[in-house]
């Protein structure tokens, strides 16, 4: 696979814009937290419970769900435009079978009997 050099920019000028100095004080360690509250109810003679741990998302294949996405909009795009065609179509009339279109004349109009 080659990288073009336009990529290989963009990708240093967004790298570049998301980098910062490292700051320990923006991030907090919850499980050491938790731990020193633990055992400090422990040492002051609380019963300390089990907490259930997080339930992680499941990780997914993101080029599955790519293809999955790409699939359903050409799906829904097909079923559009074939719902536009059956409206945009008007029945056909019938033609005469033994006269071609230029054959046929505009019908007449009867003239009533004179009493």
């Amino acid at each position: 696979m080659e990288v073009k050099p336009q990529e290989v920019a963009l990708a240093e000028k967004l790298v570049e814009s998301l980098a910062a100095p490292f700051d320990p004080e923006k991030y907090q360690d919850m499980y050491q937290t938790r731990l020193v509250e633990m055992l400090e109810a422990k040492k002051e003679g609380k019963t300390v419970h089990e907490t259930k741990g997080r339930k992680l998302a499941p990780v997914i294949d993101l080029m599955a769900a790519l293809q999955k996405s790409l699939n359903a909009k050409s799906a829904a795009a097909n079923a559009d435009s074939d719902a536009e065609e059956d409206t945009e179509r008007k029945p056909a009339r019938r033609a005469s079978a033994n006269k071609s279109p230029d054959d046929r004349t505009a019908p007449t109009k009867r003239r009533r009997a004179a009493s």
